[in-house]
């Protein structure tokens, strides 16, 4: 996207409304983004169900490396008996991720995966203290309290979501990651379309050699007269199935060569 608001390219997307067995679905692509709407009640992943898994994913992230959890994290601020729970925690969090980023680096996927679990244990805690006065709350009152405090937090991770994919617009990594994407799949592809070219020249190649081994009219044991023997009727029969013909008599010989090694093991 442009400083003007505008797309710096138009990404790939289709919007579909379709009904499969009188069930109404909404289907909407842009670039690398894939929502699907069940209109009859699934709808797509929530912001919160998203934050769950970046959460699991961070945690296993963080073990896998060797490093300290946000459990142990948060049971150090506790054990510091601060006068101030808050300040400690902060701390603590703090002296965490500032670890972390000495040891990896301020992008490094365990830095970002430390921050985002730090932030989100300490919106909590403080959602926790504007909800629920010191003295407590009675048994409604705490139950409404946990209730709104899930609300704000979705809204937090809502917030998140959107902020996300806008700063990916707005800064054009859309538009790149898009790019990449389909370099990715049509280089694939393209990897995928020569190896069958390959594979189905080979069979072409293989049943020439065999035909002529079962003349019994050359030599089998010498590359060279094999590959002058077959090699216009490899290259007609290529022709025919949309082929590649070979590019020389040298390099045709060395791929009969391989044939031949390839017959006797």
């Amino acid at each position: 996207m442009s400083k003007t608001g505008k797309p710096r390219r138009p990404l790939q997307s289709n919007r579909v409304m379709s009904s499969v067995a009188g069930r109404l679905s909404y289907e909407e692509r842009r670039g690398i983004r894939h929502v699907e709407i069940d209109l009859e009640g699934k709808g797509p992943e929530s912001a919160k169900d998203l934050a769950r898994t970046l959460s699991g994913a961070a945690n296993r992230l963080l073990q896998k490396a060797g490093e300290k959890s946000l459990g142990a994290v948060l049971e150090e601020a506790r054990a510091s008996k601060a006068n101030d729970p808050d300040a400690a925690l902060n701390q603590a969090l703090a002296a965490w991720v500032g670890g972390l980023t000495l040891k990896y680096g301020l992008l490094s996927p365990a830095t970002l995966a430390a921050r985002l679990l730090g932030h989100s244990a300490s919106l909590t805690f403080k959602l926790t203290n504007l909800l629920v006065p010191e003295e407590g709350l009675e048994d409604a009152a705490a139950e409404a309290a946990a209730a709104e405090q899930l609300a704000i937090m979705g809204q937090i991770y809502e917030l998140a979501d959107a902020w996300h994919w806008f700063h990916m617009e707005l800064f054009g990594e859309h538009e790149l990651a898009y790019a990449k994407r389909q370099h990715a799949a049509g280089t694939a592809k393209g990897s995928a379309a020569t190896a069958d070219k390959a594979a189905r020249r080979a069979r072409i190649v293989r049943a020439a050699i065999d035909a002529l081994r079962e003349a019994g009219k050359v030599n089998m044991s010498n590359a060279m007269a094999v590959a002058r023997a077959i090699r216009q009727s490899v290259d007609d029969e290529c022709s025919k199935a949309d082929l590649p013909r070979s590019a020389s008599l040298d390099a045709f010989a060395k791929t009969v060569a391989n044939a031949l090694k390839a017959g006797k093991s």
